[in-house]
């Protein structure tokens, strides 16, 4: 399978990187200097899970790439999807399957909006991965999972979704083809949520959340919020979402404070220097139609609920009503994001 990383930061990198060392077919998306340092030095990287390597991967910015791909990972954050439509578009074949692989809740189902004739999916990663340098990736730890699989109907080939986790597998990448996968990138965006809001707001390693305390409790209490959320949206839950929330964070590595890598966009956006490696034990799923985001100025609330269709990038107006059920920081009011 001809395999399109768009956007190859820290998480599309990881896995162009695994995808290509085991021989597969991959082609990168990038820009800039990122962009210039692979085309001339090839792709480097540094894993925790394979050592280092520098692999000749082929490299396009969007505008320039004319192939055509039968998967697309869909890789860049949460406010730049729109300006990769017209690369899913001209990419895509009859049988092409598009996976967004982002830390914000509803992005298939905004995808699919976006490029109709497509067949997108949906999807969630665990990972500690980070752009080091320019051309340079690292992943760090030993878990490398990718959780991924169709909303409610949507018809996929069965065969589709196994070809694309054999090749994952045979990669070195734990691959899960989800039942309801709606569920699984709630749970996945709750936990993130509260990690990136409760790191970045006090400027602590995982170390003191995992403490009795102040910060502790705001991490439960914006645990309690999305579990909240999650209710009003329908979903049910496998487990109770707070003690799933703390189960991971416990697992954590409590001195993570002083590397570079980040889990996902929010925390980059926020600039928490943490590694969040989160546990390999079942996740949870749902949602019905709705797309949340995490906004960058903070009110009370550390999410919003936007109607399908809206396309809200940093300083997000809440358009829907927040479900607070607990308190937060009085002076929480500032923008973290700068």
């Amino acid at each position: 399978m001809k395999y399109l990383i768009a956007g190859t930061g820290g998480v599309g990198g990881s896995i162009a990187a695994f995808l290509s060392l085991a021989g597969k077919y991959v082609t990168c998306i990038a820009r800039g200097e990122h962009l210039a340092a692979i085309r001339e030095h090839g792709l480097r990287l540094h894993s925790d899970l394979k050592g280092e390597h520098t692999l000749p991967i082929k490299a396009y910015t969007a505008e320039e790439y004319t192939g055509k791909a039968d998967v697309i990972f869909v890789c860049v954050k949460g406010y730049s999807i729109d300006s990769i439509t017209e690369l899913i578009k001209r990419s895509a074949h009859k049988n092409t399957v598009v996976i967004p692989i982002l830390n914000v809740y509803g992005t298939g189902l905004r995808i699919q909006r976006l490029v109709p004739g497509v067949t997108v999916l949906d999807g969630c990663i665990y990972i500690v991965g980070f752009v080091s340098g320019k051309g340079e990736i690292t992943q760090m730890g030993k878990i490398f999972r990718l959780v991924y699989g169709a909303h409610k109907g949507t018809v996929v080939p069965r065969g589709t979704l196994e070809a694309v986790r054999q090749d994952l597998e045979e990669s070195g990448i734990k691959a899960e083809i989800s039942p309801d996968i709606n569920r699984d990138t709630f749970v996945k965006w709750s936990f993130i949520s509260a990690m990136a809001v409760t790191g970045a707001y006090y400027d602590v390693p995982m170390g003191e959340v995992q403490k009795p305390g102040e910060v502790r409790d705001t991490f439960i209490g914006l645990s309690r919020e999305s579990a909240a959320l999650g209710a009003k949206l329908g979903i049910d839950f496998k487990e109770d979402i707070v003690e799933y929330n703390l189960k991971v964070i416990d697992k954590l590595d409590p001195f993570e404070y002083e590397s570079p890598g980040y889990i996902g966009c929010f925390t980059y956006d926020f600039g928490v220097h943490q590694v969040g490696e989160a546990d390999e034990a079942g996740a949870d799923r749902g949602g019905h139609g709705y797309h949340v985001q995490h906004i960058h100025i903070v009110h009370l609330s550390f999410a919003a609920v936007h109607p399908q269709g809206n396309n809200q990038s940093e300083c997000s107006a809440m358009t829907g009503k927040t479900c607070i059920t607990g308190p937060f920081p009085t002076t929480i009011g500032q923008k973290l994001y700068g």
